[in-house]
């Protein structure tokens, strides 16, 4: 299940629904975010958007990847956009459409680039199985204190994250808004008006205050699935066989009863795994010996 939702991970795992020929395509993109040392909350929140403008807020969707804003900011209004470069330059008008697609997958991988001595306090992080409406929060540090209370958004030290970088996932929560192919739209200049989407889980990071500014590193990995207009890429495309959607449905539920920690799950099942073979490995051997000593 993790390397169905695993977007760093070189491996397409098609939808549930079948479609007609399309081209996989691979983001990779680093942002930094950082810590508030005067008392403000950082928020930064993850998953494919649309143009809330156009009406219908199912009809596209855009390069943008994730918005960030801090303290007494306010959400919509005075916020960072992210972009994915390598979707960006085929997001057109609808009447100028050069590609629609979708965005298959999302992982993002954490790292705190402060030092072992400086290292301090927690960060928030989790894979929200319902987004959440920034704008509807008069500042940045209502969104973090609504986030940090939710069921899915868990605590982490950040000393752990130096000493071992943390990777959440999206997993699909819309099944049928997330196999859909959509044209895809430039993110617009208006942030407010760049929307989550909940095709997508929605990726959150709270960082609280702390006493010296500590800098967090975040690698967004991405998965697109694109149907080109130009001739050439449009050549790329291949069909691929559905999978099932039992097994779509299982995801979804595994990422939920996760919060998009399905690393950590497999992690586990893979040490069981060895935990067992090493058991299975000491019997075997205990068993060589006692007929060797006829016992």
């Amino acid at each position: 299940m993790a390397l169905m939702v695993d977007a760093s991970r070189a491996v397409h795992i098609p939808s549930p629904i079948p479609l007609g020929p399309y081209t996989v395509v691979r983001g990779r993109s680093t942002i930094q975010v950082s810590s508030n040392s005067t008392g403000q909350y950082t928020v930064l929140l993850l998953g494919p958007h649309t143009v809330a403008t156009l009406g219908s807020r199912d009809l596209s969707i855009t390069p943008c990847v994730g918005v960030s804003g801090v303290g007494t900011n306010v959400p919509g209004t005075t916020e960072t956009i992210y972009s994915d470069s390598i979707i960006a330059p085929y997001a057109a008008s609808l009447s100028g459409n050069l590609a629609n697609g979708n965005l298959h997958g999302m992982t993002a991988v954490i790292n705190c680039l402060s030092t072992a001595t400086s290292a301090e306090g927690q960060v928030y992080l989790g894979s929200l199985n319902q987004r959440i409406n920034r704008s509807r929060f008069a500042v940045w540090n209502d969104v973090a204190l609504a986030l940090i209370n939710r069921r899915e958004v868990s605590p982490h030290s950040a000393y752990n994250i130096l000493a071992t970088p943390l990777k959440v996932s999206c997993y699909p929560v819309d099944i049928i808004d997330w196999a859909a192919q959509t044209p895809i739209l430039p993110a617009t200049g208006s942030t407010g008006d760049n929307v989550t989407m909940d095709s997508l889980s929605q990726l959150v990071m709270v960082i609280p205050p702390t006493s010296a500014v500590l800098n967090y590193s975040i690698t967004i990995y991405t998965e697109w699935r694109i149907n080109f207009v130009d001739a050439a890429l449009a050549s790329t495309a291949t069909t691929k066989t559905a999978t099932s959607m039992s097994v779509w449905s299982r995801i979804a539920a595994a990422g939920s009863d996760t919060a998009g920690f399905l690393q950590k799950a497999e992690s586990f099942v893979n040490s069981g795994f060895q935990v067992a073979a090493t058991l299975r490995g000491a019997v075997a051997t205990a068993g060589r010996a006692a007929a060797m000593l006829g016992l």
